[in-house]
């Protein structure tokens, strides 16, 4: 668990490398990237299809 002030934040944190297996059975996936070369297309329409149908997506960045 990760917390802030004493409130719960995260449950798990995950890596790129290990986010493609965890798409289908997460709620939530929160992602804060800066718009980087690096960092383009890294949510990109292959990876979007391996996310479950109900899930809550957020993207907090620039682009």
């Amino acid at each position: 668990m990760y917390t802030f002030h004493g409130f719960l934040v995260f449950d798990e944190i995950y890596t790129i490398d290990s986010v493609d297996a965890q798409l289908q059975s997460t709620d939530v996936v929160i992602i804060t990237l800066p718009g980087t070369a690096e960092t383009a297309g890294m949510f990109d329409a292959e990876r979007i299809k391996k996310m479950k149908a109900r899930l809550e997506f957020l993207k907090k960045g620039t682009t």
